[in-house]
């Protein structure tokens, strides 16, 4: 072959090897994108196991879950109480604010009464005037006067109710709490923007107070979770998601102690059978905290006692003084408490 045809299979060739380095450099770009396409950012996990958010509940469909993530730990709260001697034995407020230290409880108020009910608190207001004492003579934080006067003061963050035991277990008191919740309690509560957290009180170690028909404590602590959960499910439908209810299962880690531990269940009542004991209390205020902030409390900041330091009430002044939890005590009910929540609420770890 000539010089001409020699030189027109060169450029042919190279001419080629263009073509060949486009078409490989044009797939290569093709599949960087497509798997660039298919790569899903992580998803977010907590680096702390105790502060873990609540995200779910196994009850999402009736619209009682513990939902939301948990709070800025830098942004203490505000918490409200409304309830009866379930709540003011021992001074849940005071106990918790202690328990939960001032990074977490910015402030609180309480509106109390013996044996109220949330409908019945709603009418006779506050009756703390002679239980609770205090050791300072200028001190006279007894609560606010009325629920009323309690949630319109400020905004809150929380509040924290409980019925009386038996009313959520019982329908007739069961519907009138609901309806006293949507028509009274639910325009306040959406005014001062409060998160509510409703209270699965422990069913009686024995059956007291006409409480037999309600049945072993596991059949009672049934029925106030069914009523606890459609008091959520009712106020639920007024308020925005941000705010909707949650549980605080308190009933449930009795049960389970009571299954697991049944001699230290016993300790976890006053001599009555129905009020809480310092174990009791103990494990309620755990209970709060994970429902509220999704995580345990820190148990070994201050021992126990040093936990009701300024209550303002402890048992009734003629019983004799019950002893509080141990430190080995006072962490495994931390870790029940844990427990009950985790599987109550379905929390994502």
């Amino acid at each position: 072959p000539g010089p001409a045809f020699s030189s027109s299979l060169f450029y042919l060739l190279a001419y080629c090897c263009r073509l060949l380095l486009l078409v490989t450099a044009c797939s290569s770009i093709a599949g960087a994108c497509s798997f660039v396409g298919s790569v899903r950012p992580p998803e977010h996990r907590p680096t702390n196991t105790n502060e873990m958010s609540i995200t779910s509940t196994k009850r999402s469909a009736e619209g009682t879950a513990n939902s939301g993530e948990a709070l800025d730990s830098s942004s203490p709260v505000r918490i409200a109480y409304a309830g009866n001697s379930m709540l003011y034995f021992y001074d849940t407020p005071r106990f918790f604010s202690n328990l939960a230290g001032e990074r977490r409880v910015a402030s609180q108020d309480s509106c109390f009464r013996g044996g109220a009910s949330l409908p019945s608190l709603l009418e006779d207001g506050n009756g703390m005037a002679n239980k609770f004492r205090v050791k300072c003579n200028a001190e006279n934080d007894v609560g606010s006067p009325t629920v009323e006067s309690m949630l319109s003061s400020q905004n809150w963050d929380f509040l924290v109710m409980n019925d009386y035991t038996q009313a959520p277990s019982r329908i007739d008191l069961r519907k009138k709490t609901i309806s006293t919740l949507l028509r009274d309690y639910s325009p306040m509560i959406v005014k001062c923007q409060a998160i509510p957290v409703f209270i699965i009180t422990p069913a009686y170690r024995k059956a007291v107070k006409d409480s037999a028909d309600l049945g072993s404590p596991e059949e009672f602590t049934e029925r106030t979770r069914q009523g606890c959960e459609e008091y959520a499910s009712a106020l639920n439908t007024v308020l925005q998601p941000a705010k909707k209810c949650r549980i605080a299962p308190v009933g449930l880690a009795y049960l389970h102690i009571r299954k697991n531990k049944p001699s230290l269940w016993e300790r976890l009542f006053h001599i009555d059978d129905f009020h809480p004991s310092p174990h009791g209390a103990y494990l309620q205020g755990c209970v709060l905290h994970w429902t509220l902030f999704g995580c345990a409390p820190d148990c070994k900041r201050l021992s126990p006692r040093e936990l009701w330091c300024n209550a303002r009430r402890m048992q009734p002044p003629n019983d004799d003084e019950l002893p509080v939890p141990t430190l080995n005590e006072a962490e495994y009910l931390c870790d029940v408490a844990g427990a009950v929540c985790r599987d109550y609420n379905d929390i994502c770890l």
